[in-house]
């Protein structure tokens, strides 16, 4: 079968044909491309209002965060107005009872000896142990030295007290080191009596009562005019016996 051969207007209208796929096809893919970058740029719209609405959420609860530290600040600072307050009071307590009793106290013993001595002949035991005696004693041996700020006598124990205007936690421990195991060595006499320590202040940081409580010593401190036993728990406190 002889070919038809291939006019120039055939030739015209394959290249119109070809244009027109092509552009179809063009077409269709920049509609494609552009539904994507519809859907892209929405998706990307979706997560920037998330992102805003989390920004949102986050400078509420930093502000809210921002309050709270500022109310706490203002608590602290209400507290340690307080607290200064409550030492002033207590400094101008003492400096009055300074005042009362420092007149009638004799030259060689300062103002918290006088006021514990006072004190403890008002009253007639200490955590549980009865005294009769309320006496200061002094002794000194060619080796040692001793004076004890307070003894307290009944028939088988005595509790001797170290006392300082402030009680530091070093006074107690010089005391436990020192002072009170020489105690039955200036005095032999008491050897077979039961001993306990003691130590009391007008002023007694927390620490000073946590070392002699570990000491097992009982802790004296100033309540109004009178004498109160500050270890914690007092009611149940049992002092150590040497």
């Amino acid at each position: 079968m002889k070919k038809k051969k291939l006019t120039k207007q055939d030739i015209l209208e394959m290249f119109a044909a070809s244009d027109a796929r092509f552009a179809k096809q063009m077409a269709e893919s920049n509609a494609k491309f552009e539904q994507q970058m519809a859907e892209s740029n929405a998706e990307a719209d979706k997560r920037n209002v998330e992102a805003d609405k989390r920004n949102v959420e986050a400078d509420k609860r930093n502000a809210e965060l921002d309050k709270k530290f500022q109310e706490t600040d203002i608590k602290i600072q209400a507290l340690f107005q307080e607290t200064n307050k409550k030492f002033q009071e207590t400094d101008a307590k003492i400096d009055k009872m300074v005042k009362l009793y420092g007149s009638v106290a004799d030259n060689s013993r300062d103002f918290s000896e006088e006021f514990f001595y006072r004190a403890l002949l008002q009253r007639s035991s200490l955590c549980g142990i009865a005294y009769e005696e309320v006496d200061r004693m002094e002794r000194r041996t060619k080796k040692l030295q001793g004076e004890y700020d307070l003894v307290l006598h009944n028939g088988d124990t005595i509790i001797v007290i170290e006392v300082k205007y402030k009680l530091h936690p070093n006074d107690v421990q010089d005391f436990y080191d020192r002072k009170f195991p020489n105690f039955r060595k200036l005095f032999p006499e008491y050897n077979e009596k039961k001993l306990v320590g003691g130590v009391a202040g007008l002023t007694i940081p927390t620490e000073s009562i946590e070392l002699a409580e570990k000491f097992g010593f009982i802790v004296l401190c100033n309540s109004g005019e009178n004498a109160a036993v500050a270890n914690i728990e007092a009611e149940n406190f049992i002092p150590k016996r040497f």
